[in-house]
Order: structure tokens, then C-alpha cells, then sequence
């Protein structure tokens, strides 16, 4: 996992948000990372 891979995901994310809906978006931005979200949701 890269930060500014990281990067270019959240402006895709923000893409997404306005065109499925923001907890779509966020559920799929969260798979792509899941290492990472894991952690911070437990």
C-alpha cells in the first residue's frame, strides 16, 4: 500500500461519490485498503 496510490483512489472516490452515492463509494474505497481499515475499525 502507497500513499499516492492512496491518492489517485480518493479522487475516484470522489468521482464515485457523486455518481453512486456516498456510502457505496466509501464501502468500495475501504475494500481496496482493507490492511488498513481493518486496523482502524477494530
Amino acid at each position: 500500500m502507497k500513499v499516492i496510490e492512496m491518492k489517485d483512489d480518493f479522487f475516484i472516490l470522489c468521482k464515485e461519490n457523486k455518481e453512486i452515492g456516498p456510502f457505496e463509494a466509501f464501502r468500495r474505497y475501504t475494500r481496496k485498503y482493507p490492511e488498513l481499515f481493518d486496523r482502524i475499525y477494530q
